[in-house]
C-alpha cells in the first residue's frame, strides 16, 4: 500500500477543495466560464479550432445550455434526489453537435452564457455551502456537486487553448485554474476507486498535490516545499493541460525536456487506477506520462502503439 506524504493525508470526511475552500472553488469555476466567454468574443468562431476537426462554434457547443445537454439543473436534480453513478458525457456532446452544429457564433456564445449564469445564480443563492458536498452523477462516477462544477474548469481551459487557433488570446490564469481542477479530480477519482495514492504537479509558478487514503482526499498547495513529494509531473501548466487532453505528444515533450517525473514507480502504480475510466482527463495525463517514462526506461518498445 502506498505511503501518503503527511501534507496530503486527508481526514476521513475530507473531499478535496470542496471541503477546504468551497468559496474560492466556486468563484474560480465561475471565473473560468467568464474566461471562456472572453476567449470566444476575441476570435472568429467560424475558423478551425485546434483539435477534432471542429470549428470554434463546435468547441463551444458542449458548454451550452441546450435541451440535449446535461446542465447544472440536471446535476442538482440528481444530487437532491440521491441519484449517483456514471453518465455518458460523450453521448451528450454527440447529440448537442447533431442538433446545433449549424447555429451562429452568437447563438453558441449565448448558450454558454446561459450555463455561466446558472452557475452564478447557484453561487449567489448559497449553493456551494448548502449543496456543494452532495454526491451526484458524472462521467467519472459519483462526485460532490462542487467538485464536478470545478472540474469543468479543466475542460474550459482545454477549449480556450483550442480556440487560440481561431484567434483567441492566451489566458494564463484560466490554464492555472484548469490545472488545479485536474489535480483535485485525480484525488477524487483515486478516492472513488478506494485507492491509497498521491500525485503532485510542479510548474514554474505552482506546486500542487493531491492524496487519497481510499476514503477521503486532500488537494493542497505545496509551494512552500522545495523538494519532490512522491509521484509527480514537472512541466508548465499548459503542457500538463495539453497532455491531459491528448493535444500533445508525450515522447517529444519528454525528449525535449518539457516534462519530467518524480518517483516513477509510484506514478506507474497510480496510472492503472484511472486509466480505465472513459473520458477522464486526469487518466489520460497519468497514463501517458507513466507510459512514456516506462517506455524510456525500458526502451520505448510497443507501449505507444497501444494508444
Amino acid at each position: 500500500m502506498a505511503q501518503l506524504p503527511k501534507q496530503l493525508l486527508p481526514a476521513s470526511d475530507e473531499r478535496g477543495l470542496a471541503t477546504t475552500r468551497p468559496d474560492t472553488m466556486a468563484t474560480d469555476a465561475l471565473a473560468a466560464w467568464d474566461a471562456l466567454l472572453a476567449a470566444a468574443a476575441d476570435c472568429d468562431l467560424t475558423l478551425p479550432a485546434r483539435a477534432h476537426g471542429w470549428s470554434g462554434i463546435q468547441v463551444l457547443l458542449p458548454f451550452g445550455d441546450w435541451p440535449e445537454n446535461r446542465t447544472l439543473t440536471n446535476i442538482l436534480d440528481d444530487a437532491r434526489s440521491g441519484v449517483t453513478g456514471t453518465v455518458d458525457q460523450a453521448d451528450d456532446v454527440r447529440r448537442v453537435h447533431a442538433a446545433h452544429s449549424d447555429v451562429s457564433p452568437q447563438a453558441a456564445i449565448d448558450a454558454v452564457r446561459r450555463s455561466r449564469d446558472a452557475l452564478s445564480n447557484w453561487i449567489k443563492e448559497g449553493g456551494p455551502e448548502g449543496e456543494g458536498l452532495l454526491p451526484t452523477r458524472s462521467l467519472l462516477g459519483t462526485l460532490p456537486v462542487l467538485t464536478l462544477a470545478h472540474a469543468t474548469a479543466f475542460q474550459i481551459a482545454v477549449s480556450a487553448r483550442d480556440l487560440q487557433s481561431c484567434g483567441a488570446n492566451p489566458h494564463d490564469e484560466l490554464t492555472d485554474t484548469g490545472l488545479l481542477a485536474l489535480v483535485d479530480t485525480t484525488g477524487a477519482l483515486a478516492s472513488r476507486q478506494q485507492a491509497t495514492a498521491s500525485l503532485t504537479v510542479r510548474t514554474p509558478t505552482a506546486f500542487l498535490g493531491t492524496g487519497s487514503d481510499g476514503v477521503g482526499w486532500r488537494t493542497a498547495d505545496l509551494s512552500a516545499l522545495s523538494e519532490p513529494l512522491g509521484p509527480g509531473i514537472i512541466a508548465t501548466a499548459g503542457v500538463v493541460i495539453d497532455i491531459a487532453s491528448g493535444r500533445a505528444s508525450v515522447p517529444s515533450l519528454y525528449s525535449s525536456g518539457q516534462i519530467t517525473v518524480t518517483d516513477l514507480t509510484g506514478l506507474l502504480a497510480l496510472a492503472p487506477i484511472i486509466e480505465g475510466v472513459p473520458g477522464i482527463p486526469a487518466g489520460a495525463a497519468l497514463a501517458r506520462a507513466a507510459k512514456v517514462m516506462n517506455g524510456i526506461t525500458g526502451m520505448l518498445g510497443g507501449l505507444f502503439g497501444k494508444r
